[in-house]
Parts: structure tokens; C-alpha cells; sequence
């Protein structure tokens, strides 16, 4: 009977498995009035026989509940989505969001109700769209039945494979490996699973089904952290995908990417698991308030990242905004990264982002053209609804308007100004004023504008030094700086006026002996390089504002303000008198409209140039008055008082009030630019 009691124990317990779906007998086995557990030969052949004929019955069962599951319509629903489950429990679904980036929000795409599979299942999270099929896979938690990889579309849901419990980080490598992490109990440090042949696997009706296969949970790997391996480790909430090469040796890396507090953790999945840690230079715009589960590092639990661009975005769950970085931006060396804020998010909780392989984001601007040597930002109609912002090429040689301008048009543009070229990207950076609100912004040829930074309102003047730092001039708070523009990764928020109103501010407001700079710098700047002492220098030169003194009358000269700015603090303004050539104001019959009342009697200098003019780099202002455009020849420190002295180009622009102008400097080293002889 030995040999008769093991096959009825392992007939039993597979007819048993066969038999039972969850806690309800299948229709295959009622009839059987508990007889299995008869021990006598006859039984023992009646459960051999109830065995053959449940398996063929079971294999008839896992083919007919098999599924075909239909590929996520990313070109028609988008490329962005994102998975949520709802704190409310009486709210009996999970979402399928798709995430609108012009204005940070959601809208839903499928909703899922918690009744689609029996027993009801929790929550879903660590969703990914595969690359090549564009299924979409998440995590499903079914209360004491277990965790799931699941395929879900528009109108089902499928079972693939177990999971490990309480996946909340996932994404696909293109090697059809998916990539879950996660912990129980919110423990901190977590495990990761990973699940290769996605794509080749069968998709089957129920969670039973899997069971019936006999099939096990997947299980943990390892990986090396501070050169250990081990099976828990801590990563943020979510996962974007890093194809680039970080390291720089000639080769492409796979990591996975995430965010927890302010560091970037990237997980090596190309070759042996090991994971980094790195940290956010000193010019990342992350948020920086405290988050709502303080001392705790805030959690950053929805991430996306896209193959054609490579950008990769991440969102806290506290709503603090969706944040850019790209892999170009990973210092290797420095184990440091560059992130800035991209746009608003919504608070959620449970949650998890999910991307289609293709990038909806604004096209890169193109680089400042070698023709125009001399651009001119002007609005006419400043402040009002129609406003006209252009941006007109002039012929150096000879001032007439090239034709190779454009118009800057976006809804609610109230105006354009401290517009610059910066010398590491070579693209032009222009602030555009709303009414709720000025845009450090990438301009281009073709109209794009590509949303970099919020400033504060009203600033007219510009420049960047040769290191990319951009300098700009406010009228309320005077001289401020941004560092790093090139490093953003810009958003787009045209045809948007109520999304362009947030709190964000940028702009770190410069100061001299606690005063500001805010009346004492011209209404446009140009870069001016010297050697003093053997030591070289860089300076802001403006030309000011300055009027007419009736009572009692003075002799008018022009003055010039020079801020020496070489170490990237600014010092203390230095003011010059010019040796003469510079034009008076116009007289009060020739003032146009745009000067009155204000500006009678008045000459302001709304545009210089760092520019070559008959192949010579040189130093240009021109007055709104359109009197001249001026070459700066000369500086002289040592003079008592110190001048400037300008040469009359003989050529015009056109008279506007709002106005200012740049140059794309393709041809000049950086280092070469606003160099003008001194004495």
C-alpha cells in the first residue's frame, strides 16, 4: 500500500489544485462526494482516470481562456499616460490617465473597475507600455490572492505572470525585460524582480489560470550597492529608461532611473545590477519646500522617459511639479545630474507614469543663424491685447530690414524684450511678458518657443558673458542673473495663458552694498572685455537713460554705465561721460507718440549689439528715437572723469519704444566677444 498511498496523495493534491478556484469547486469535479480520499485500488484508479480527464479538460480550458490583447493606441491617445487608484475606497476603480503636459493635467482615458476580476482587485501601479508591441503591462494586488503582472487595453484585463508583492516601480528595456520594484509594509528598502520573453507570453483570463499552470512568483535579484550584492536596496517610485552612454566609453548603457529626495538613483541593467547615487547641481531647479512627508525624502512617484528624445520627466506625489532631465546632463565624474522644473502636476498618492516610445515635447530650437548678425526684438502695442512682437533681421552694412524676421505669436503675449544669444548653445533666449506673468523663453526662426523660466515682470535689458550666464535688467528689482539656461530642458506652454500663471520666480536679484542696480544700468547691454593689470575683465556696458535739465539749464552729455561682472559677482557702477558724438533727444516737435509724455526730452538706448560689422567685431547701441546706430571705440578708466567715446555708423533702425537687440555670434570664439580697445 506504500506505493498506493503516494500516487493517491499526488493524485489528490493535483486534482485538488484542478478542482478548486479560490474557494468555490469547478463544475469539472462536483459529483465526486469527497470519494478521493477512498484508500482502496479502485479509487486509486478512478482518480487516475478523473486526472487524465481533468488535464485534457484543464488544457482545453487555459487555451479557450487565453487572450489576444490589443495594442495602447499611443498615436491616438498620446504618449504620456499615468496609473492612479483613488484614496476614497468607495470610489471602486483605477484610472488610466492620460497627462496633458501644456497645463499639467489628467484626463482619463480607460477606467477600471475593481469588479473586473473576482475577487476585486486593490490597486494597479508599476505600468509600462512595451516598446515594441505598445502593450500596456501593470502590477495587480488582489487581496489573498496575491500580486500579478497584468496586460490590460480599452476593453480587458489578462494575467501574464506573479509577481513579488507590491511592485510600484516598473519600465521595459528594449530586450522585452520588465523591470518591477517595490517593498511591503512601506518598507524602505525594497526588491526588484525582473521578467524577460514579455511579449512571447500567453495572457490568460483569470489569476487562476495561473495557479493551474503551477506557476511561481518571481523572484528577487541581486544587485551591487557600494560594491556589495544584495537583494534589498532603496530607489525612488517610479523608473525612466537611460539608453546613453553615462560613462562615456564609446558604448551605450542601460540604467534605470529614478528620483528619491533630491538625488538621482540609476540602476545598471546592461551588465552586472549595480546602482548609483547621484546628486542635483548647484543650479537644479528642484523644489524647494519641504515635502509633505518630512523628514522623510520626498517621493517622486510617477517617471517617463521616451526613446526618440531621451528626456526623462519625474513627478512628486505632493504636486510640486513635473521636473525634466536629460542623460547629456549626467556629470560621470562628478556623479552629478540637471534637472529643472517642466511644468505643473497634480497631488496623487498611488500612482504611476507611463510612456509610448515617441516624445510629444517641443522640437529643440534651432541654433541662431549665421545671417543674422543684427537682430532686433520690438513690440508694438505693449501691454494690450493686440499686441505685435516681432523679431527683424537688420542688414549691419546698412540697417534696412533683411526680411529673414518673424513673428513671435503666442495667445496672450503682451510683449517681447531681453532677447540674447547665448554663446554656449548658440540660441536665442527672449523674455516674454504676460499679463500674469514674463517667460525666460528659446525663440526660433520657425516660431517655436520653447518655455524656459518664470521671471519676475518687466525686464528690458540683456546680455549672457561668455560663460552662459544670463544677465537681465528688471525694472522694479533691478540686475538679476540666471546660470545654466543652456542645461534646461524647455516646455511648452503656447496657447495657454492661464497655465503661465505660477508662483515659480526665477532670477537671483544682484545687489551692491544692499542697493540694487535697478536706476543706475541702461535699457539694453552688450558685453565689453578688457585686460587690467594683466588681468582679464568683463564688464556690462549700457548706455542710460538720460534727459534734458531745463531748470537750470546744463550742458546734456550721455552717460555710460560699466559693471564689472568677471568673477560673476557685480561690482560697484562705474559711470562715464561721453566725449560727444552721442545724439541729444529729439526735440519735442519731432518726439513720437510712444515717447510722450514720459519720454520728451529724454534719449533712451533700447538696443546694443555684440556684432561684426565689415568684418570686425565690435560694440553697437542705437536710441529709440532711431538717431544713428553708434560703434563704441573707445574706453579710457584713467581719464578724469572717465569716457567713452562712439563713432556714428551712419545707419538707422526703426523707431519703437519696446525694443532691444542681439546678434548670433556663430563665427566668434566665446572668449573673443566684446573685446574693444582701453586705455
Amino acid at each position: 500500500m506504500k506505493q498506493i498511498i503516494f500516487s493517491f496523495f499526488s493524485c489528490t493534491a493535483f486534482a485538488e489544485t484542478l478542482c478548486k478556484v479560490g474557494d468555490e469547486t469547478t463544475p469539472d469535479c462536483e459529483g465526486l462526494d469527497g470519494r478521493l480520499a477512498a484508500d482502496d485500488t479502485t479509487d486509486d484508479v478512478r482518480v487516475e482516470l478523473l486526472q487524465r480527464d481533468l488535464q485534457l479538460k484543464h488544457s482545453k480550458i487555459k487555451a479557450r481562456g487565453s487572450l489576444t490583447m490589443n495594442p495602447w493606441n499611443c498615436a491616438l491617445n498620446g504618449s504620456s499616460f499615468q496609473a492612479t487608484t483613488p484614496d476614497d475606497k468607495s470610489e471602486e476603480y483605477s484610472n488610466i490617465t492620460r497627462w496633458f503636459r501644456e497645463n499639467g493635467t489628467y484626463g482619463t482615458v480607460v477606467q477600471i473597475p475593481f469588479s473586473k476580476t473576482s475577487p476585486k482587485f486593490r490597486s494597479i501601479n508599476s505600468c509600462a507600455v512595451h516598446p515594441t508591441t505598445e502593450k500596456l503591462y501593470c502590477s495587480m494586488e488582489i487581496n489573498n490572492k496575491g500580486s500579478f503582472l497584468v496586460a490590460i487595453d480599452a476593453e480587458k484585463i489578462g494575467f501574464v505572470h506573479k509577481l513579488l508583492p507590491w511592485m510600484w516601480a516598473a519600465t521595459f528595456d528594449h530586450k522585452d525585460n520588465y523591470y518591477a520594484y517595490g517593498a511591503e509594509n512601506n518598507q524602505e528598502l525594497g526588491l526588484m524582480t525582473v521578467i524577460s520573453g514579455v511579449s512571447d507570453m500567453t495572457v490568460y483570463e483569470s489569476w487562476s489560470d495561473l495557479d493551474g499552470l503551477g506557476q511561481q512568483t518571481s523572484s528577487a535579484v541581486k544587485v551591487k550597492v557600494n560594491g556589495n550584492p544584495t537583494e534589498r536596496f532603496r530607489v525612488g517610485a517610479d523608473f525612466a529608461l537611460i539608453n546613453w552612454d553615462v560613462q562615456g566609453t564609446g558604448e551605450n548603457q542601460i540604467y534605470l532611473a529614478s528620483m528619491l529626495g533630491d538625488e538621482m538613483k540609476l540602476l545598471l541593467v546592461s551588465s552586472e545590477y549595480e546602482l548609483f547615487t547621484l546628486t542635483c547641481e548647484k543650479t537644479c531647479n528642484l523644489p524647494h519646500t519641504a515635502p509633505p512627508n518630512y523628514p522623510k525624502k520626498r517621493v517622486w512617484g510617477s517617471a517617463w522617459s521616451y526613446s526618440d528624445s531621451k528626456k526623462m520627466y519625474f513627478s512628486p506625489d505632493d504636486g510640486s511639479g513635473v521636473h525634466v532631465a536629460h542623460p547629456k546632463r549626467i556629470n560621470w565624474k562628478d556623479q552629478t545630474f540637471f534637472a529643472n522644473w517642466y511644468g505643473p502636476a497634480v497631488e496623487t498618492d498611488w500612482n504611476d507614469g507611463i510612456s509610448c516610445p515617441i516624445d510629444e515635447g517641443i522640437a529643440p530650437a534651432d541654433i541662431c543663424k549665421d545671417s543674422m548678425k543684427m537682430l532686433r526684438s520690438t513690440t508694438e502695442n505693449l501691454d494690450k491685447d493686440n499686441a505685435i512682437n516681432k523679431i527683424v533681421s537688420h542688414d549691419p552694412d546698412t540697417g534696412k530690414d533683411t526680411g529673414e524676421g518673424w513673428v513671435v505669436s503666442d495667445a496672450g503675449l503682451k510683449g517681447i524684450n531681453a532677447c540674447a544669444v547665448n554663446p554656449v548653445d548658440n540660441i536665442i533666449y527672449c523674455i516674454l511678458h504676460y499679463g500674469n506673468g514674463d517667460w525666460v523663453a528659446r525663440l526660433s526662426a520657425q516660431g517655436t518657443i520653447g518655455f524656459v523660466r518664470k521671471v519676475y515682470n518687466y525686464a528690458y535689458a540683456a546680455t549672457f558673458d561668455s560663460k552662459g550666464t544670463y544677465w537681465f535688467l528688471n525694472n522694479n528689482e533691478g540686475l538679476m542673473k540666471l546660470d545654466d539656461l543652456s542645461k534646461y530642458e524647455a516646455f511648452d506652454l503656447t496657447n495657454n495663458e492661464d497655465n503661465k500663471n505660477i508662483s515659480q520666480q526665477g532670477g537671483e536679484i544682484q545687489y551692491y552694498d544692499g542697493e540694487s542696480y535697478s536706476k543706475i544700468l541702461g535699457a539694453d547691454f552688450a558685453i565689453w572685455k578688457t585686460t587690467e593689470d594683466n588681468v582679464a575683465k568683463t564688464y556690462i556696458v549700457s548706455i542710460l537713460r538720460t534727459c534734458l535739465t531745463k531748470n537750470p539749464p546744463q550742458e546734456f552729455k550721455n552717460r555710460i554705465s560699466l559693471v564689472d561682472i568677471t568673477d560673476g559677482t557685480p561690482k560697484k557702477v562705474l559711470v562715464l561721460d561721453d566725449t560727444g558724438v552721442l545724439p541729444k533727444p529729439l526735440a519735442d516737435s519731432d518726439t513720437p507718440d510712444f515717447m510722450r509724455p514720459n519720454d520728451v526730452g529724454c534719449q533712451t538706448w533700447g538696443s546694443s549689439w555684440n556684432m561684426i560689422r565689415k568684418g570686425k567685431e565690435g560694440i553697437f547701441f542705437a536710441p529709440d528715437s532711431a538717431q544713428g546706430v553708434y560703434k563704441l571705440e573707445k574706453i579710457d578708466l584713467k581719464s578724469s572723469p572717465p569716457t567713452a567715446t562712439f563713432s556714428d555708423t551712419g545707419i538707422s533702425v526703426g523707431q519703437v519704444g519696446w525694443n532691444n537687440g542681439f546678434s548670433c555670434k556663430n563665427e566668434q570664439e566665446i572668449q573673443d566677444i566684446g573685446k574693444v580697445s582701453s586705455s
